[in-house]
């Protein structure tokens, strides 16, 4: 039995699945070091919910601000000798339909842009697009076939009031 350490961290991260209100297509990110495209999303930083890390990170590495509109799933994988990770995956909209996707690199990405699930799927296929893990086009996929969208107030802080909407 592995030693088990109490004080080891929970490393926690918000991801963002963002869909165009008018074209139906999504917002994919670039990540640099050639990691290849991927969510708008990362880590949780001190002092932040979920939900503030999700708007933070599609700001900063796609360009886009969004609303959220609710909650994909949550995975929690603890690790046995303590500590883990979690993820927080949302849905979410752009605040301006109008507003373009990063185009300047930066640290945070490369460039963002909106495509199809279907055109995703054709350049993943055909190598002209890399991604660096397989949720993009299991998310996309899964929103374009009318998934299961859960209450963005599903996650609260202790002592917040029970939202009924």
């Amino acid at each position: 039995m592995p030693e088990v350490n109490h004080n080891a961290p929970t490393h926690m991260f918000s991801l963002v699945v963002v869909q165009h209100p008018d074209t139906g297509k999504f917002l994919i990110v670039e990540e640099g070091c050639g990691k290849g495209w991927w969510l708008p999303g990362g880590h949780v930083d001190p002092g932040e919910t979920f939900e503030m890390a999700a708007i933070r990170e599609c700001k900063e590495e796609g360009g886009i601000d969004i609303e959220i509109t609710g909650i994909l799933r949550f995975e929690h994988t603890p690790w046995p000798t303590g500590g883990g990770r979690q993820r927080m995956i949302f849905l979410a909209r752009p605040k301006d339909k109008n507003q373009k996707p990063k185009s300047e690199p930066d640290f945070e990405s490369l460039r963002a842009e909106w495509i199809s699930l279907e055109q995703l799927d054709a350049d993943v296929s055909s190598g002209k697009m890399k991604l660096r893990g397989s949720e993009p086009l299991e998310y996309f996929a899964y929103v374009a076939r009318g998934g299961t969208v859960h209450s963005r107030y599903l996650i609260a802080r202790e002592n917040d009031p029970v939202v009924t909407r």
